[in-house]
């Protein structure tokens, strides 16, 4: 399982995205590997932080940037930075112990019902889906007819619940459910050490 670093740069996101990308074609790494290995937050809609620590860094003059970078790149990451202590600096590290995210969905058809439970129930390793999750199906072959505009429908099933655990798998499971318009999830929210 891969742990991540939060890293907060004083320097704009446009810098840091360019530097990392540069860093990781000089180690050999192609852009999508890069991508995998540094995540930028704002591509995920993940909160980097509590309200607080937003405000906080609010006051402090000069762009900040935050990325989450593989724990075993981090350092090697901060250590290429060095030569330009003005234009890329660290203003805290914090390990990335976990995230999670909210989800719930409704759909009307016994196939999307079944592949959807199976989202939240073939999970990566290292990721699990809270105990509230347990899907509520009702059929009512009455109300067979055009489904999309039908006041009742044949099927009905509907679940919520949390995912947590790694981030990486976290970030898998999330892409799964934007494949499928019918789960809504919240952000993603980071467990900090």
């Amino acid at each position: 399982m891969l742990e991540y670093d939060k890293l907060v740069l004083e320097s704009p996101a446009q810098r840091v995205r360019g530097f990392a990308l540069g860093w990781g074609a000089a180690r050999g790494l192609e852009p999508q590997e890069v991508g995998r290995r540094v995540v930028w937050p704002e591509e995920w809609d993940i909160r980097v932080g509590k309200a607080l620590d937003g405000l906080i860094e609010a006051v402090r003059p000069g762009p900040v940037c935050c990325v989450l970078v593989e724990t075993e790149l981090a350092s090697e990451l901060l250590a290429a930075m060095q030569p330009w202590p003005d234009e890329l600096r660290l203003r805290s590290r914090q390990r990335v112990r976990g995230a999670a995210f909210d989800f719930r969905y409704e759909v009307f058809a016994r196939d999307e019902a079944a592949a959807i439970r199976s989202i939240f129930t073939q999970l990566p390793d290292g990721v699990q889906v809270s105990p509230d999750f347990a899907p509520e199906e009702h059929s009512d072959p009455s109300a067979a007819g055009v489904e999309a505009y039908a006041p009742a429908h044949a099927f009905d099933s509907r679940a919520h619940g949390t995912v947590s655990g790694a981030l990486r798998g976290v970030l898998e499971v999330r892409t799964r459910c934007q494949q499928h318009e019918r789960i809504r999830t919240g952000p993603v929210q980071l467990e900090l050490d």
